[in-house]
């Protein structure tokens, strides 16, 4: 084995024995010393430490917390903090324990990465290829900075480390339950960065809707971590990030709105689908329930009113009678539009 791996791949599980044992099988298949993973373990009682230690392959190494983390607030950000410390390649990959991976589109990005050893970061580009981000400025506009989905985000390790009092970014107070997007948002400052096409998938709405969330009953479809309450509190924090980078006003402006954009539809359109999904319910413990297009127009106005404000308190507001019809006439186009996209996808 190479003296440093180019990947670590890191995974924070628990008592998802089955469906992990099948996707480090897969990743082990990988013809490759080029990468390692790294398991740690929240106290699972489903016997999944032992099974993992029956590998015989010292591309795996598993770790078990002592007590678990995952009850608490910051507990599976914890997790994921730690997994990053102990991470010994030179870029490190989030891959969730219940996600679907293409182990020959892992193999593609490890192939990359030997051979641009210097990039930041990285995240996916679900509609292409790979891509470099040349300027910090290019960087700063292609991220996201919102709570997405942790796997598929890629660190250079010695860049992350240069991060001053990283732990505090995993935790409610900084991130609220994804810190993801603002290490990120640390690493475009360092340079170039690049997109690549996306190598994963959720699980099925069976398996997805059986293996319960760190988050089960931890909340109502009114306080949970997808709300527009909890949402609108996260972009608040990104929002704050934001305006407290290097960058220029202006650019910082033009990327509020661009976050904002998104959250509008995570409150609204995205908040319908989590509330409705017969899968995602389960997952979280949770009633479902469907949203009429008056509630959902009520949820839009009171997004766009909070985040005008949000804006504003931080210095990134411009025109607020123009944010207000730029976000309300965006809100319903993706409304009636959305619907027609989704039935051209399967057709294709």
């Amino acid at each position: 084995m190479n003296e440093r791996p180019i990947l670590s791949i890191f995974i924070a599980t628990y008592n998802r024995k089955e469906i992990l044992l099948d996707k480090i099988r897969s990743l082990l298949e990988i013809k490759s010393d080029d990468f390692d993973i790294l398991v740690l373990d929240d106290m699972s009682t489903d016997g999944t430490v032992d099974a993992l230690k029956s590998i015989n392959d010292s591309r795996i190494r598993v770790s078990q917390n002592k007590e678990r983390n995952g009850t608490l607030k910051d507990g599976v950000m914890q997790n994921w903090y730690r997994l990053l410390e102990m991470c010994d390649g030179q870029f490190a990959f989030h891959l969730n324990d219940r996600d679907l991976i293409d182990t020959e589109g892992m193999a593609d990005l490890i192939a990359f990465l030997k051979d641009h050893p210097t990039v930041t970061g990285g995240l996916c580009n679900i509609g292409g290829g790979y891509k470099l981000l040349d300027s910090p400025e290019e960087c700063f506009m292609s991220i996201p900075y919102v709570g997405s989905h942790p796997t598929g985000i890629v660190f250079n390790i010695d860049e992350y480390r240069l991060i001053q009092n990283r732990q505090e970014l995993f935790t409610r107070e900084a991130a609220y339950i994804h810190p993801h997007d603002l290490i990120l948002g640390q690493l475009a400052e360092y340079g170039e960065m690049f997109q690549f096409k996306k190598i994963w998938s959720l699980a099925g709405t069976e398996s997805f809707a059986s293996n319960k969330s760190f988050l089960y009953k931890k909340g109502t479809i009114e306080d949970a971590w997808f709300s527009p309450k909890a949402r609108t509190e996260e972009f608040r924090l990104f929002i704050e990030r934001i305006a407290k980078s290097s960058f220029d006003l202006e650019l910082k402006k033009k990327k509020a709105i661009q976050v904002a954009k998104r959250y509008l539809f995570y409150c609204t359109l995205n908040y319908a689908f989590f509330i409705s999904d017969a899968g995602q319910t389960a997952h979280y413990g949770i009633e479902p329930k469907k949203l009429s297009r008056r509630e959902l127009a009520g949820i839009m106005h009171d997004f766009v009113n909070e985040s005008h404000k949000i804006l504003k308190q931080n210095g990134l507001d411009n025109n607020g009678a123009m944010f207000k019809n730029v976000m309300t006439s965006y809100f319903w186009a993706i409304y009636f539009g959305k619907p027609v996209w989704d039935k051209v996808k399967k057709l294709k």
